[in-house]
Protein backbone atom coordinates (compact mmCIF):
# COMPACT_ATOMS: atom_id res chain seq x y z
CA UNK A 1 0.00 0.00 0.00
CA UNK A 2 1.24 3.59 -0.81
CA UNK A 3 1.17 6.51 1.58
CA UNK A 4 0.40 9.85 0.62
CA UNK A 5 3.08 11.98 1.21
CA UNK A 6 1.27 13.99 3.84
CA UNK A 7 1.03 10.97 5.85
CA UNK A 8 4.52 10.37 6.07
CA UNK A 9 6.59 11.27 9.14
CA UNK A 10 9.61 13.36 8.99
CA UNK A 11 11.83 10.52 9.90
CA UNK A 12 10.38 8.19 7.08
CA UNK A 13 10.85 11.63 4.61
CA UNK A 14 14.35 11.79 6.00
CA UNK A 15 14.96 7.70 5.41
CA UNK A 16 13.85 7.81 1.93
CA UNK A 17 15.81 11.11 0.90
CA UNK A 18 18.86 9.32 2.11
CA UNK A 19 18.61 5.71 0.88
CA UNK A 20 17.69 7.73 -2.66
CA UNK A 21 21.44 9.03 -2.65
CA UNK A 22 24.34 6.76 -2.82
CA UNK A 23 26.54 7.48 0.51
CA UNK A 24 29.03 10.09 -0.68
CA UNK A 25 26.18 11.50 -2.74
CA UNK A 26 24.73 12.15 0.63
CA UNK A 27 28.25 13.70 2.52
CA UNK A 28 28.71 15.66 -0.65
CA UNK A 29 25.26 16.87 -0.47
CA UNK A 30 25.53 17.53 3.47
CA UNK A 31 29.75 19.71 2.90
CA UNK A 32 27.90 21.62 0.14
CA UNK A 33 24.65 22.59 2.55
CA UNK A 34 27.94 23.29 5.60
CA UNK A 35 30.19 25.00 2.98
CA UNK A 36 26.95 27.18 1.42
CA UNK A 37 26.39 28.22 5.52
CA UNK A 38 29.90 28.96 6.58
CA UNK A 39 30.22 31.26 3.47
CA UNK A 40 26.88 33.27 4.03
CA UNK A 41 28.00 33.77 7.84
CA UNK A 42 31.18 34.89 6.53
CA UNK A 43 29.37 37.70 3.93
CA UNK A 44 27.06 39.39 6.82
CA UNK A 45 30.25 39.41 8.93
CA UNK A 46 31.63 41.89 6.76
CA UNK A 47 32.77 44.54 8.50
CA UNK A 48 32.84 48.11 6.42
CA UNK A 49 36.24 50.29 7.02
CA UNK A 50 36.95 52.14 9.26
CA UNK A 51 38.57 55.55 9.09
CA UNK A 52 41.50 56.17 11.88
CA UNK A 53 43.34 59.31 12.68
CA UNK A 54 46.68 59.66 14.59
CA UNK A 55 45.92 61.52 18.12
CA UNK A 56 49.15 61.50 19.50
CA UNK A 57 52.49 60.05 19.31
CA UNK A 58 52.67 56.06 19.73
CA UNK A 59 52.39 52.53 18.41
CA UNK A 60 49.99 51.35 15.46
CA UNK A 61 48.69 48.36 17.66
CA UNK A 62 47.76 50.84 20.72
CA UNK A 63 43.96 52.00 20.27
CA UNK A 64 45.33 55.24 22.58
CA UNK A 65 47.34 56.26 19.17
CA UNK A 66 44.18 56.23 17.34
CA UNK A 67 41.07 58.14 17.28
CA UNK A 68 37.76 57.74 14.53
CA UNK A 69 37.99 61.81 13.89
CA UNK A 70 40.40 63.83 13.39
CA UNK A 71 41.72 65.18 16.86
CA UNK A 72 39.04 63.32 19.15
CA UNK A 73 39.60 60.70 21.56
CA UNK A 74 41.22 57.34 22.08
CA UNK A 75 39.37 54.76 20.25
CA UNK A 76 38.38 51.24 21.05
CA UNK A 77 40.91 49.83 18.87
CA UNK A 78 43.79 50.53 15.96
CA UNK A 79 43.67 50.02 12.29
CA UNK A 80 43.73 46.92 10.36
CA UNK A 81 43.47 45.08 6.96
CA UNK A 82 40.19 47.27 4.82
CA UNK A 83 40.62 50.30 7.34
CA UNK A 84 42.20 53.50 6.14
CA UNK A 85 44.94 55.59 8.00
CA UNK A 86 45.35 58.82 8.34
CA UNK A 87 48.64 60.25 10.14
CA UNK A 88 48.32 64.00 11.22
CA UNK A 89 49.27 67.02 13.62
CA UNK A 90 53.80 66.15 13.12
CA UNK A 91 52.58 63.00 15.06
CA UNK A 92 54.89 60.33 15.24
CA UNK A 93 53.24 56.25 14.60
CA UNK A 94 55.63 53.53 15.05
CA UNK A 95 54.50 49.94 14.09
CA UNK A 96 55.94 47.23 16.29
CA UNK A 97 53.93 44.09 14.80
CA UNK A 98 52.85 43.00 11.46
CA UNK A 99 50.28 45.15 9.90
CA UNK A 100 47.71 45.80 7.49
CA UNK A 101 45.44 48.36 6.03
CA UNK A 102 43.72 49.95 2.80
CA UNK A 103 45.60 53.13 2.56
CA UNK A 104 47.58 56.10 4.74
CA UNK A 105 47.73 59.58 4.20
CA UNK A 106 50.12 62.21 5.49
CA UNK A 107 48.15 65.14 6.66
CA UNK A 108 49.08 68.47 7.66
CA UNK A 109 50.74 71.77 7.44
CA UNK A 110 53.93 72.79 8.99
CA UNK A 111 54.66 69.51 10.97
CA UNK A 112 56.48 66.20 10.07
CA UNK A 113 54.24 63.78 10.36
CA UNK A 114 56.54 60.29 10.43
CA UNK A 115 56.14 56.75 10.49
CA UNK A 116 58.75 54.29 11.79
CA UNK A 117 58.50 50.35 11.10
CA UNK A 118 60.82 48.35 13.23
CA UNK A 119 63.46 45.74 12.41
CA UNK A 120 61.71 42.32 10.84
CA UNK A 121 57.85 43.92 10.69
CA UNK A 122 55.84 44.75 7.48
CA UNK A 123 53.06 46.79 7.19
CA UNK A 124 51.13 46.34 4.26
CA UNK A 125 49.35 48.65 2.28
CA UNK A 126 46.37 47.47 -0.25
CA UNK A 127 46.12 51.05 -1.91
CA UNK A 128 47.99 54.27 -1.86
CA UNK A 129 50.53 55.86 0.69
CA UNK A 130 49.74 59.54 -0.45
CA UNK A 131 51.19 63.03 1.12
CA UNK A 132 49.04 65.84 -0.15
CA UNK A 133 49.86 69.41 -1.15
CA UNK A 134 48.66 72.16 1.13
CA UNK A 135 48.75 75.80 -0.98
CA UNK A 136 49.30 77.37 1.93
CA UNK A 137 52.12 76.23 3.51
CA UNK A 138 54.76 73.28 3.51
CA UNK A 139 53.87 69.91 3.67
CA UNK A 140 56.50 66.93 4.90
CA UNK A 141 56.23 63.28 6.04
CA UNK A 142 58.81 60.65 7.04
CA UNK A 143 58.53 56.89 6.62
CA UNK A 144 61.72 55.33 8.46
CA UNK A 145 62.92 51.99 10.18
CA UNK A 146 64.55 48.76 9.11
CA UNK A 147 61.13 47.19 8.70
CA UNK A 148 59.29 46.77 5.00
CA UNK A 149 56.63 48.81 3.98
CA UNK A 150 54.79 46.98 1.18
CA UNK A 151 52.10 49.22 -0.93
CA UNK A 152 50.56 49.47 -4.37
CA UNK A 153 51.12 53.29 -4.71
CA UNK A 154 52.88 56.43 -3.73
CA UNK A 155 51.32 59.78 -4.15
CA UNK A 156 53.52 63.00 -3.48
CA UNK A 157 51.56 66.16 -3.80
CA UNK A 158 48.47 66.95 -5.99
CA UNK A 159 47.48 67.92 -8.99
CA UNK A 160 45.31 70.97 -9.24
CA UNK A 161 46.95 72.98 -6.07
CA UNK A 162 47.56 76.08 -6.39
CA UNK A 163 50.08 77.59 -3.40
CA UNK A 164 49.96 80.92 -2.18
CA UNK A 165 53.98 81.44 -2.81
CA UNK A 166 56.70 78.67 -3.37
CA UNK A 167 55.86 75.79 -0.97
CA UNK A 168 57.15 72.40 -0.93
CA UNK A 169 55.92 68.83 -0.21
CA UNK A 170 58.63 66.84 0.77
CA UNK A 171 58.37 62.88 1.72
CA UNK A 172 61.61 61.26 3.23
CA UNK A 173 61.67 57.48 2.92
CA UNK A 174 64.69 55.50 4.67
CA UNK A 175 63.68 51.99 4.90
CA UNK A 176 65.00 48.85 4.87
CA UNK A 177 63.03 47.29 2.78
CA UNK A 178 60.18 49.43 0.42
CA UNK A 179 57.73 47.37 -1.89
CA UNK A 180 55.42 49.75 -4.54
CA UNK A 181 53.88 47.43 -6.80
CA UNK A 182 52.40 49.74 -9.18
CA UNK A 183 53.17 53.44 -9.40
CA UNK A 184 54.98 56.14 -7.63
CA UNK A 185 53.28 59.30 -8.69
CA UNK A 186 55.36 62.64 -7.98
CA UNK A 187 52.71 65.60 -9.12
CA UNK A 188 53.51 69.67 -9.45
Amino acid sequence: MRKNYDDITNSEKRDAFAGSLKRSEYISWIRKIGLSMIVGLLLTGVAEAVTYYSRTTGNWNSNSTWSTSSGGSAGSAFPVAGDIVIIERGYTVTVTADALCTSITFSGTNSSNALVINSSVSLTVSGAVTLNSDSGSDTKCGISGAGTLNCATVSVGQSGTNPSSNRSTTMTLTLLYFNCSETFTLNA
